[in-house]
């Protein structure tokens, strides 16, 4: 018939490996041949006897050739010598054992695998030839099963290294945005300053800055980036560059006027920005440390605070964020501060961590009246620490939803002011 295979053309004979253990040459081949009795009719059989001592060498070759099973038989004791080595191949390689034990005992360890049966020699050969079978019949589900476990293992060694490169990454990162935060909080006359700086994760899309200009002024300088992440810390390194506080010229300067310098620094960052659609939030202010003043600018910032004997007064001087329009003119504000007053500049992830909803309830919220007083009697430092405080003592505060930055200056009040001035 046309088409049809020669009749010597069988299927491939299914390849067993077997290893007798302890076993004459005599027994061994009587062994074996009652096996390929038993066998005949399930389907070919090439049935490849393997000594102990050679197994290590011809185990690969074996496989090589297309082994799809393999049977130890011999003494327990004997067979158990070889049974974790037999395993530990047989396992790399997808193939399911047969362990056929002359006496009785104890189950072998490795035959709680799922890919290996311990029978008695008294099973019969019947019995043994039909275990044998079904192992080999596992075989290519085995070996799939191998594949799929080696690409699994790939795939997680490839993820567990992109992981590693991305915590590098941020460490790294991380590392150069905080060379980009004052190391130190400059000493000015008459002014004491004071932060809280907790970013959500690693890297903030919060920055602040404060910067002595001469003897008499301090600029102090806080952004909030719309964002987490490398990106938005990126965007805060490149703020901190962009943002013009003073001119020199020869032998004299200029302080720069805040809202001046959020013109520039908006007309600057519109320009380098292109299409990317990125907005920040900014204050800036100038402090003259010998009567108090304050000029103050912002853009979409949330509104600075002063904290008085009065009270709590939120400065509402607001202009669009960064980056909206690239032509955009801020405008400022000023104020003086008594002697003992606070100004609060703060981030918009400050109310969350309190549990306020609304941004313009911080000024009334117990807390600062708590931080105005604690402020009075004792360092900024100190009153931070139990602003601090306030904030973990808050449930999910390990969770805290946003970058809580938190920027205090306060006028000293004139008997420390005197005591500095001696």
């Amino acid at each position: 018939m046309a088409g049809a295979a020669p009749a010597h053309l069988g299927p491939s004979p299914w390849r067993i490996l077997a290893v007798p253990v302890g076993l004459s040459p005599e027994d061994a081949a009587s062994r074996l041949e009652s096996l390929r009795a038993a066998w005949a009719g399930r389907a070919p059989l090439a049935l490849q006897a393997v000594p102990p001592e050679e197994l290590s060498r011809r185990f690969a070759a074996e496989v090589e050739t297309g082994a799809r099973a393999a049977i130890a038989l011999g003494p327990r004791a004997l067979v158990r010598r070889v049974a974790p080595s037999l395993m530990a191949m047989a396992e790399e390689a997808g193939l399911g054992v047969l362990f056929v034990l002359d006496d009785p005992g104890p189950a072998m360890p490795v035959a709680s695998a799922q890919h290996a049966v311990e029978l008695t020699g008294d099973a019969g050969a019947p019995v043994i030839a039909g275990a044998l079978l079904a192992l080999a019949h596992l075989n290519p589900a085995l070996r799939q099963n191998l594949e799929e476990q080696r690409l699994e293992s790939q795939v997680r060694s490839v993820a567990c290294r992109q992981f590693d490169e991305a915590q590098l990454e941020q460490h790294l990162a991380v590392m150069v945005q905080r060379e980009f935060l004052p190391r130190a909080r400059p000493s000015t006359p008459g002014m004491d300053t004071g932060v809280l700086f907790r970013p959500k994760s690693g890297l903030s899309g919060d920055f602040y800055d404060i910067a002595r200009l001469d003897e008499h002024h301090t600029a102090f300088f806080m952004a909030d980036a719309c964002g987490h992440g490398v990106p938005a810390a990126l965007l805060m390194m490149l703020m901190s560059k962009l943002l013009p506080m003073k001119e020199i010229n020869g032998s004299s300067y200029r302080i720069i006027e805040p809202a001046e310098a959020l013109t520039r620094l908006n007309a600057r960052f519109a320009e380098r920005k292109g299409d990317v659609h990125a907005l920040v939030s900014a204050a800036y202010g100038v402090i003259d440390g010998r009567d108090g003043t304050v000029r103050l600018a912002s853009a979409g910032h949330p509104p600075a605070v002063v904290l008085s004997r009065g009270g709590a007064a939120p400065i509402d001087q607001g202009g669009p964020l960064l980056g909206t329009f690239e032509d955009l003119i801020y405008d400022q504000t000023s104020l003086q501060l008594a002697p003992g007053d606070l100004l609060l500049v703060h981030s918009d992830g400050v109310p969350p961590a309190l549990g306020l909803i609304e941004t313009d309830a911080l000024s009334t919220a117990p807390v600062i009246a708590d931080l105005r007083d604690a402020a009075g009697q004792h360092s900024l430092e100190a009153a931070l620490d139990r602003f601090a405080g306030a904030i973990d003592a808050r449930a999910g505060s390990l969770h805290q939803q946003d970058d809580v930055t938190m920027l205090m200056i306060r006028r000293l009040p004139l008997c420390a002011q005197a005591g500095l001035a001696a």
